[in-house]
């Protein structure tokens, strides 16, 4: 299966291993604006925690990948995506962790970045839509959706927060693959079929 490993004049992406793990990494969630868009806990993740995190994922339908720096080879973020249990959709999940790339104006790249994973998922891998669901107080994002071509809210729900005892509000965006491939021009595109590996796939839930 071709990994999702791609490079822009700034920054690369490609999937994340053990060796990856950092105390910079370990420290992001100290960040109260990180964790509040995260709708987590503010304390710092050990490394054993985040050896437990990579691995639940094994880069087929639990897919892991980091953003690096590429002047610096600084790792700035991570971007995770689970595949639904029929094989067709994906959940998508972006988090950049490093407060000087955190915004998206930070990310100068950050259209060149999503369009390379977005021709991952619809053309390389054949999925249905790229699903994203996010804390509706993270309003630079849900602005940043809401203007991109394609994406549409389909639900909002509420869910209690890890870090207190309030309701939060979840925003699910989608972006299908038609849509896509409309924006790009690129209805011509072979694309694979959706139910290319489905077997084993799992439920996803995840927050943005």
């Amino acid at each position: 299966m071709t990994e999702l490993r791609f490079e822009t004049a700034n920054y690369f992406v490609r999937p994340l291993t053990k060796g990856d793990i950092s105390a910079a990494w370990g420290r992001w969630l100290l960040d109260p604006t990180t964790a509040r868009l995260l709708n987590a806990s503010c304390r710092k993740q050990s490394r054993r925690e985040l050896e437990a995190y990579v691995d639940q994922f094994n880069n087929r339908d639990k897919i892991l990948v980091g953003i690096f720096h590429r002047p610096t080879g600084e790792h700035v973020g991570i971007w995770t995506f689970v595949v639904s249990r029929g094989g067709s959709d994906v959940l998508a999940n972006v988090v950049v962790g490093e407060d000087k790339f955190r915004s998206l104006s930070g990310l100068l790249e950050v259209k060149a970045i999503q369009t390379n994973i977005q021709n991952y998922l619809f053309v390389t891998r054949g999925f249905r839509s790229i699903c994203a669901s996010i804390v509706a107080h993270n309003t630079k994002m849900v602005a940043y959706l809401k203007q991109q071509a394609g994406w549409e809210l389909i639900r909002r729900t509420m869910s209690p927060p890890s870090a207190s005892g309030e309701m939060v509000e979840l925003l699910l965006f989608r972006l299908t693959r038609e849509a896509y491939l409309r924006r790009k021009g690129t209805s011509g595109v072979s694309r694979r079929s959706s139910k290319s590996g489905s077997d084993g796939y799992i439920d996803v839930g995840a927050r943005l």
